[in-house]
């Protein structure tokens, strides 16, 4: 980190060569907790906890996508960099920006449009990941990021990090239900209203100062008492109001995006202008348009031909700014309209193709009898992203490739200077058949892709790295916490709530403070919970040294991932600290859903603290079912803690409960965990424990000696105590090994809301 620098957590900063605690002094919530919740069985019993936390998290947060990436949008295909640029920046850090959007939806992994909620831009340095699909554009990746794949064809399609793919896996393109029956019908002034910035409102009077609500409302008083909407004086009628999007638009706004353009005129009652310009031999698409020009808008068009130019042109601005908003003004901005794109209607789909390739596509026989390629090609990367995507909606599967200009960027012809562009082609293998007919049934030939009821299936061609010094971008989207980055359904961004919100924030409050607040509820101790505790270590050594001044105890919740300074600081003012493992700290597990390359500085960590300190320490391990839940990993586990820690260190394992970005797991089966409980006893541990399961036998403290309940427990509270003065089990007299007694305070309310 160079001078001034803020990290990753965004409470460290580079001051002189140091990292500077910028939370210091700042408490981001407090909150009144039996003991047991941390959960510790086995020091302080029945005591009150005052658990609290600063901003920042320590979690390193790597899973984005180059600037480059696509994102399928209820707006159309966007690039990811285009979405944050259009958002409203809230929070802002060196090397980090997130910004929100509005009124805008991605597509997510079950085939529906949910809202982005927040888009987020990091400075990043290491490797990148470009996956290669067959057939399919490259989308490029931090290691860590998480795509929906199959390892196989017949396999279900789950999460896995990038750099944990391989060529023959199968990324998933989610699918939605089709309904030939359903037509959709946009409202004029949505359309008009997203291309208005660039019409001409001289015609309307309308100062550039207005608004984009002022101008829908202008626009929505145009139509009181009419079903037609035309700008100032112009003649013709207008458009409708709404405009239905059946067979007939989609044909026809194919061929604008492969033959239309809008420009603007100086006439101020017809400020923009529809042109379509085909070959003069392409009589039966320019007769096409003419007729649905006429039968849809009353808009009759004389073709004129020059050379070898035939145009249509009509100057209606309302109709222009529609086609403008739906499907972009010109070759360098045409776009497949996303109602077009997103329909749930097969037939408006492949009449949209049809008209595209009527207007702009070719066909080429191969050598081999009945079979053809079908393309296209355009300047515009989001046309050619927008036809192919269509074409996956039909089941159609298109080869997307691009031939890059080369050369100087500009080039002189006809005595002007004009720029090159790279052309972004499109082509499939298809039946021969007649590419002008209204409706053409192509049949994909080539085995591409499985198509399941949910996703179609598109095997790796291959995997490249190499290495990146810039920004990347994720976002995070409600419910689904999902979205579709190149067409393939991906997650979102990892650990939203703590790793993204990284500023600081809190109550102002001194070290001294904390314990007098602790006093006052009623605590013997104070917990440092909720993020990880050694990111905000210098406060809590603070804290904790006047806690003990006030006669209070520390706990650590902690995830073991410190430093052997940190242990020495926590040797200073900590008393006692429960280890958080997951999945038993397997490498596969850990590698995945915690983005860790292993336990190994967990291990380290329990060593330091059991060789250099006199703390007390617990263990937990949540048990995930289907992921993390291997009876091999806690069996090691176990035997490493008995090796290591001794037969008497507490071992709980949790139950684990779906919730926000994990609920395509069920809760850990009892079965499971009282299997993990077996094998912990069958490793030599005494004391094991099953959590989040209130009611369960293994709840209770049992003795070692007798096999009696020497404490019996119902979730976070005590109901029996069995145990004399010295912890010695009142039936046999076996010493339990458990710091000091039951507290006075078990029978007190001991689980309240928030402080502050």
């Amino acid at each position: 980190m160079s001078e001034g620098q803020i990290g990753l957590c965004g409470i460290r900063q580079n001051v002189g060569g140091k990292l500077q605690l910028l939370s210091y002094g700042k408490l981001f919530t407090g909150h009144i907790d039996p003991i047991e919740k941390k959960p510790v069985s086995h020091y302080h019993p029945g005591t009150k906890i005052f658990s609290i936390s600063t901003s920042g998290c320590s979690w390193l947060c790597r899973y984005c996508f180059s600037a480059d990436t696509r994102i399928m949008t209820d707006k159309g295909i966007v690039q990811i960099q285009q979405l944050f640029n259009s958002g409203r920046v809230v929070e802002k850090q060196e090397g980090e920006e997130v910004a929100e959007v509005e009124h805008i939806k991605a597509l997510t992994h079950k085939g529906r449009l949910q809202n982005i909620e927040a888009v987020f831009k990091h400075r990043y340095r290491g490797e990148m990941v470009t996956i290669v699909p067959r057939c399919m554009p490259r989308f490029t990746c931090t290691p860590n990021h998480k795509i929906l794949m199959a390892r196989d064809g017949a396999s279900i399609p789950e999460m896995a990090r990038a750099d944990q793919l391989s060529k023959g896996c199968y990324l998933a393109i989610p699918r939605f239900p089709m309904d030939d029956e359903t037509l959709a019908s946009e409202e004029t002034i949505d359309l008009l209203e997203a291309s208005l910035e660039s019409l001409n409102e001289r015609g309307r009077n309308l100062g550039p100062a207005l608004s984009r609500r002022e101008t829908r409302r202008s626009i929505a008083e145009d139509f009181k008492g009419s079903e037609f909407f035309r700008f100032g004086a112009a003649k013709h009628q207008g458009i409708p109001r709404y405009i239905k999007l059946d067979e007939r638009l989609a044909w026809l706004l194919g061929v604008y995006c492969a033959r239309g353009s809008v420009v603007e005129n100086t006439n101020p009652t017809e400020s923009c202008v529809l042109i379509f310009s085909f070959g003069k031999h392409q009589e039966e698409p320019i007769a096409k348009t003419q007729d649905l020009l006429n039968e849809l808008f009353l808009e009759p068009c004389v073709a004129v031909t020059r050379g070898e130019v035939t145009r249509l042109q009509v100057g209606n601005t309302a109709l222009a700014g529609a086609f403008r908003g739906l499907a972009g003004a010109d070759y360098y901005s045409k776009k497949v309209p996303a109602q077009i794109m997103l329909s749930s209607n097969p037939k408006t789909i492949r009449s949209f193709v049809s008209g595209y390739l009527a207007g702009d596509g070719y066909y080429t026989v191969r050598k081999k009898p009945n079979y053809g390629v079908v393309g296209s090609s355009s300047v515009s990367r989001e046309l050619t992203l927008g036809v192919a995507y269509c074409l996956l909606r039909l089941e159609s599967i298109p080869r997307i490739s691009t031939s890059v200009a080369k050369g100087s960027a500009m080039v002189s012809l006809m005595g002007r200077s004009v720029k090159k562009y790279s052309d972004n082609l499109m082509r499939m293998l298809v039946e021969s058949r007649d590419l002008d007919a209204d409706v053409a049934e192509w049949e994909e030939l080539a085995n591409l892709a499985v198509v399941t009821e949910d996703y179609l299936l598109i095997p790796i061609a291959r995997i490249e790295r190499s290495e990146y010094d810039g920004y990347v971008y994720n976002l995070q989207v409600a419910e689904d916490h999902t979205y579709t980055a190149s067409f393939f359904a991906v997650s979102n961004c990892q650990n939203f709530e703590i790793s993204q919100r990284r500023k600081v924030e809190g109550m102002d409050i001194g070290p001294e403070e904390v314990p007098r607040l602790a006093m006052a509820q009623g605590c013997q101790g104070i917990a440092y919970t909720y993020n990880e505790p050694t990111i905000f270590i210098e406060f809590a050594r603070d804290i904790g040294n006047e806690a003990h001044k006030k006669g209070l105890f520390n706990i650590f919740v902690s995830n073991g991932f410190a430093t052997p300074e940190s242990v020495g600081m926590m040797s200073q003012f900590l008393d006692c600290i429960t280890v958080d493992f997951k999945g038993s700290g397997e490498k596969e597990f850990v590698r995945k859903y915690i983005g860790i390359p292993g336990s190994e500085p967990i291990l380290s960590t329990l060593l330091e603290i059991k060789k250099k300190t006199k703390i007390h320490t617990e263990i937990t391990d949540l048990i995930v079912p289907q992921v993390g839940d291997s009876l091999e990993a806690a069996r090691k586990l176990c035997a490493w803690i008995y090796d290591n820690l001794g037969p008497n260190t507490p071992v709980h394992f949790l139950r684990f409960h779906p919730d926000y970005k994990m609920m395509e797991f069920p809760m850990t089966p009892v079965k499971t965990l009282e299997e993990h409980h077996r094998v912990a006893k069958e490793e030599g541990l005494r004391y094991a424990y099953i959590g989040n399961v209130p009611g369960h036998p293994l709840e209770h403290t049992y003795c070692a000696g007798c096999n009696k309940i020497v404490v019996k427990r119902y979730s976070f509270d005590i109901l029996g105590w069995y145990l004399d003065r010295d912890n010695r089990c009142t039936f046999c007299g076996e010493k339990v090994p458990i710091e000091g007694g039951l507290a006075k305070t078990v029978s007190e309310a001991r689980y309240l809301p928030a402080y502050f």
